[in-house]
């Protein structure tokens, strides 16, 4: 019985800000040298409106680096966003309808910094907040936990207290029943609008409540993977957050190095979603992975969305 499909979403694949590190430290066999790693948001077109995936990096979150043991962060992982890079910048600019959902994958300050300018703006223009979806008890330990932020890649005043009492757990949301929507043996997701077409599925191990999301994205005149065409003229795509920050990590097994796995939140949880993670590709081999920082994979992605 074949798969029922969800209709595809236009889906834009934006850049705001990035940093820099040697490109030996994202994954084994990487370059000896600074390489760009770009701050990936996620913007999805849907019928009500639009879901943002992560937020990437804004000018207050940058200034941010500047004070206390933030400067330590900023020492290691030197962020930058020109004005016209920022998340709420780039949204004016694109003109879309509101913004109905904000998908934090996690907390670090590459996924959040924007956050405050975009809800600002989402008040502004819309007159209405988004709803905010990310791991709550994340978000109870950021608030707690001031003298492990630094080691969590956590920034204070990325967060707006204002969010917290918005927060919704992913948990709180359905079940994706669809066939379509499984990635076993990666847990079950949930249903984020409730038509099955974007679902959020639990990546354990860079970051407690980790979250990677499965959309359907509308692709150039129905292309798949490699040029292939693609059913209904949609793009499986799963944006992996942070799971991976090179898409040969599952691929090739081309690991972090040492300092990573240190401050990871779970190292063999890490390790075993990139298994699981293979384990979906030889079944699914049309499911598109992209990494938030991976630069090559985000710019293939992009020519097969229309």
């Amino acid at each position: 019985m074949p798969r029922t499909l969800p209709p595809p979403h236009r889906v834009h694949l934006l850049e705001a800000g990035s940093t820099k590190q040697l490109g030996a430290i994202a994954r084994r066999g990487g370059p000896w040298r600074p390489v760009r790693f770009p701050a990936l948001v996620a913007v999805i077109e849907h019928p009500g409106g639009v879901v943002v995936v992560d937020t990437g990096y804004s000018a207050r979150a940058v200034a941010g680096l500047r004070h206390g043991l933030s400067r330590i962060y900023g020492a290691l992982l030197p962020a930058s966003v020109s004005p016209r890079e920022t998340i709420s910048v780039q949204l004016d600019r694109l003109g879309l309808g509101p913004v109905t959902d904000v998908v934090l994958t996690h907390l670090h300050l590459d996924h959040v910094g924007g956050l405050a300018d975009l809800l600002e703006l989402c008040e502004w223009d819309q007159g209405t907040r988004p709803r905010v979806v990310v791991d709550r008890e994340s978000v109870v330990t950021f608030r707690r936990a001031c003298n492990v932020r630094l080691v969590r890649g956590w920034v204070p005043g990325t967060i707006p207290e204002t969010v917290d009492n918005d927060v919704t757990d992913p948990a709180e949301l359905p079940w994706a029943r669809e066939p379509w929507a499984r990635l076993a043996p990666l847990p079950t997701g949930r249903d984020l609008l409730g038509d099955g077409s974007i679902v959020l599925v639990p990546l354990d191990g860079h970051a407690g409540g980790h979250l990677g999301v499965l959309v359907r994205a509308l692709g150039v005149n129905g292309a798949g993977v490699d040029g292939c065409r693609a059913d209904s003229a949609g793009v499986d795509l799963l944006l992996l957050g942070d799971a991976a920050w090179d898409v040969r990590a599952v691929t090739e097994r081309a690991l972090p190095a040492v300092p990573v796995r240190l401050i990871s939140h779970d190292w063999p949880s890490y390790v075993r979603t990139l298994a699981r993670l293979r384990s979906v590709l030889r079944r699914r081999p049309d499911l598109q992975l992209l990494p938030s920082h991976d630069e090559a994979a985000i710019a293939r992605i992009r020519d097969l969305l229309a």
